[in-house]
């Protein structure tokens, strides 16, 4: 009796536990399925299709159960059509069949620039029931870059072109209300494309705008003519634009135009005269300068080859410099100490440097704010330094040859 009750426990113990086992989903179970990341970082615009890839997967059972979790989905536009999908404004997105085209563009594009974490697991019950994801993996979306044609000096009088751009983005240029045409369509199927405008925040009595041109994505055009001296402040803005209607919401989880990125950038250029710039000091040091350099009777033959090649160099760039259409200050500074430098390093072949004229050097010194090397310094040091050891190791034999004459 004993012995069949002591079976049937037995028995009923290991039914029990093959229910336990069975009832332990497929995802506890060890698998062989590897993750790789392809991508370390995406453009704005573009999703995350190519950037994962995996291996080991059975054929069956894990592949159709594939998944991706951005831990915080409003960097992604999510769409949940096609399958499983968390809301965005939950902190999850999932997504299922990697391989899969369809599939990986349900978390589609990226709609704001920073730093994501990903896991992966490779059973969608596993992301459901909070289990530890197979591997984790940092994701940049890069920042766009907003650019113009503007230089830092202008002349009154002058006009130009203005354009801007915003680039190291996903999206693609083209005529705005085209691209919207194409979307009603179904000949493309961008959802979100950027607009510029623009805005004088300062200067704006010497600065007059036409010919505004805002009608392409990424990138607009417009004449600014220039009527008065001054500091001018130009305010650039790309905002989001919804190519599939003139309404906030971009997708199913009610994310709207607000959560993207929107860029400003402001650039900041002077506007002054011709006349004016020829009456600042160091343009007049500048033009002295090279007129002095030029005048001097040097020999080349006289001259290391390798330090005469950077003399003449320096002095064709700087009169290139001085030359220049827009010329500043700030060049006009760094020509003058670019001649200095090339000038001090002039060395004849017997080894002797050649000295430039010191009332220059001091002249240029006091003007520009910047240090002049004083030629000979240098060497003077090492020599005295080298005097110095010699009378300390000479005093040291000296008083070894006493010691020893003693004993």
């Amino acid at each position: 009796m004993k012995k069949r009750i002591l079976t049937a426990v037995t028995l009923a113990c290991s039914m029990l536990m093959s229910a336990l086992v069975c009832a332990v989903p497929t995802h506890a179970q060890d698998t062989n399925l590897v993750f790789h990341q392809n991508k370390t970082s995406i453009k704005l615009g573009e999703s995350l299709k190519g950037v994962f890839s995996y291996e080991n997967a059975v054929a069956g059972v894990e592949e159709p159960y594939l998944g991706l979790e951005v831990e915080d989905g409003s960097y992604f536009r999510g769409q949940a059509s096609g399958g499983p999908i968390n809301a965005p404004e939950s902190g999850d997105v999932f997504l299922y069949g990697v391989r899969n085209d369809r599939g990986t563009n349900r978390i589609n594009e990226s709609i704001k620039p920073g730093n994501v974490t990903i896991n992966t697991y490779a059973y969608y019950s596993d992301f459901r029931n909070g289990q530890a994801p197979l591997s984790t993996f940092s994701l940049e979306i890069e920042e766009p870059v907003i650019q113009t044609n503007l230089e830092s000096i202008y002349y009154v009088g002058e006009q130009v072109e203005f354009k801007t751009e915003l680039s190291n983005t996903g999206y693609t240029k083209g005529n705005i209300q085209e691209k919207k045409d194409a979307v009603n369509n179904h000949q493309l199927y961008d959802q979100i494309t950027y607009q510029a405008s623009t805005e004088i925040l300062e200067g704006q009595d010497i600065v007059t705008k036409e010919n505004e041109d805002y009608s392409n994505a990424l990138e607009s055009s417009e004449k600014l003519t220039f009527t008065g001296t001054g500091t001018v402040k130009i305010k650039v803005t790309y905002n989001p634009v919804n190519l599939w209607g003139d309404y906030n919401r971009i997708s199913d989880y009610n994310q709207t135009l607000d959560d993207c990125y929107h860029g400003e950038k402001i650039f900041t250029f002077n506007v002054t005269t011709r006349d004016a710039i020829k009456e600042n000091e160091n343009y007049k040091k500048l033009n002295d300068t090279i007129s002095e350099l030029e005048n001097l009777d040097l020999d080349a033959d006289k001259y290391t080859d390798e330090s005469w090649l950077s003399y003449t160099a320096s002095l064709a760039d700087a009169k290139q410099i001085f030359e220049k259409e827009r010329l500043t200050e700030e060049d006009c500074i760094n020509a003058l100490n670019m001649l200095i430098s090339a000038k001090e390093r002039l060395a004849d072949k017997s080894g002797e440097e050649a000295s430039i004229n010191e009332d220059m050097k001091e002249e240029i010194k006091e003007e520009t704010g910047e240090k002049v090397p004083e030629t000979g310094d240098d060497n003077i040091i090492v020599l005295w330094m080298l005097l110095l050891i010699c009378a300390t190791v000479s005093g040291i034999m000296m008083i070894r040859t006493r010691e020893k004459r003693q004993l």
